[in-house]
């Protein structure tokens, strides 16, 4: 009886063991994993940056090459200026709902 107490102990000693090596590498993946997602949260996050900008100077662009466009001919010019202030209006109007 002792030796199937000390058998069963042993067989115990060593599945807890397993399971605590078991537990501690689940921990070290967690820990990589949440490393990588916060490298990529911060690609991310550059390349929101990076898009935003870019979308700034093409629109930026955009104007200029219509104005450059309608300098010849004022009235196109002043044409497309209202236009983009009644769309600068409009997305005034939706931000303010």
């Amino acid at each position: 009886m002792i030796d199937s107490n000390k058998d069963l102990v042993s067989s115990l000693e060593q599945k807890v063991d397993l399971l605590v090596k078991r537990y501690k590498g689940l921990q070290n993946d967690v820990r990589m994993l949440k490393e990588e997602n916060q490298k990529l949260v911060d690609q991310l996050e550059k390349a929101s940056d990076n898009l935003n900008e870019v979308q700034a100077k093409y629109d930026s662009l955009k104007l200029a090459k219509a104005l450059e466009l309608s300098q010849s001919d004022g009235r196109d010019a002043k044409l497309k200026i209202n236009q983009m202030v009644r769309e600068i209006d409009k997305c005034i109007a939706l931000l303010n709902r």
